[in-house]
């Protein structure tokens, strides 16, 4: 089973600027791995079973030694977070290179497969439309 949470339950659960410098460290994330409840990595110093982001629990939550956090997920977690969900400016370039019947495609299956899909899509092409 595949964790389920999205950017903006991350975005939820931390701030801006922690997620910025997250951003500098996703890509140093080693060892990721997950399960129905967490995700966990290796990160500098946080070697095994230190770094744990949990994804049943809305907001999301975390487990970190550093103890730097104010509010929300430290800086190492969402580190974690974002090496699993991947870089979203990569993610939209590869969608923009996609044909048009193809991307048209894609939606639609989204939509099948989900009624809040299908509603933000709905949504959006109603504003298009307008």
């Amino acid at each position: 089973m595949h964790p389920d949470f999205t950017y903006r339950q991350l975005r939820a659960a931390t701030t801006e600027e922690v997620l910025a410098q997250a951003r500098a460290l996703a890509a140093e994330v080693s060892e990721l791995d997950w399960d129905e409840h967490s995700v966990w990595g290796e990160l500098g110093k946080y070697g095994p079973g230190e770094l744990m982001l949990h994804h049943e629990d809305r907001p999301l939550a975390g487990e970190c030694p550093c103890r730097r956090r104010k509010s929300g997920l430290c800086v190492h977690v969402t580190a974690v977070a974002l090496a699993y969900l991947g870089d979203t400016d990569e993610f939209r370039q590869a969608l923009t290179r996609l044909p048009h019947a193809d991307l048209v495609a894609l939606l639609c299956d989204l939509a099948d497969r989900s009624e809040q899909a299908r509603r933000v899509i709905q949504v959006r092409v109603e504003r298009a439309s307008a």
